[in-house]
């Protein structure tokens, strides 16, 4: 719900985790805030690929991750792009990767519980006729998850990816001390 005025609708901030006892405040930014960020991104549109918000899987009920290698029978074109759309319309699979080495297909699973698990390996994997096996690991612990490139993101803001992404401005706006947004940011 976007409110009058040019305000967004309240973004919910916490510190600490997500508990009753968790301190939640309100903050209100305007509209142009984040579509300023954003078109002073230089090649914003070749760079960010998504705006995603995470959520902790357990909150909603999915309390099973699993990492699923998949070999593929046949590395026919059409058969792997088969497969590709398979997994892209698969609600459990968080994330897929075309991958080399021994399995040609690497997936993130995210269930509510090890049932539903055999209820996606019997859907989505006995089903097709191009998947010869796989093999899944459960998480038992998520260590590290950040969706992120850093490299990258540096090289555009320090300018030093320029070169690469197209020209920009954002050289001589560091070299002047600007931040690039309006009224001094």
């Amino acid at each position: 719900m976007i409110s009058t005025g040019g305000y967004s609708a309240p973004f919910k901030r916490t510190t600490g985790c997500h508990s009753p006892n968790s301190r939640i405040s309100w903050v209100r930014l305007p509209l142009h805030a984040c579509a300023v960020s954003i078109s002073y991104v230089p090649s914003a549109a070749c760079v960010i690929t998504a705006d995603i918000s995470l959520v902790d899987p357990k909150a909603l009920g999915k309390s099973l991750t699993v990492v699923v290698t998949v070999e593929l029978d046949r590395e026919r074109l059409d058969l792997v792009d088969d497969f590709k759309r398979a997994m892209r319309a698969a609600k459990e699979v968080t994330q897929c990767y075309m991958i080399t080495g021994d399995a040609d297909f690497v997936l993130i699973v995210a269930v509510e519980d090890v049932e539903a698990f055999d209820v996606f390996v019997k859907t989505k994997l006995y089903t097709n006729p191009n998947a010869r096996k796989f093999k899944s690991m459960i998480a038992l612990d998520r260590v590290k998850f950040e969706p992120r490139v850093l490299a990258l993101l540096w090289q555009i803001f320090s300018g030093e990816g320029s070169a690469a992404l197209g020209t920009t401005d954002w050289g001589r706006l560091r070299e002047r001390g600007d931040d690039g947004l309006p009224n001094g940011g």
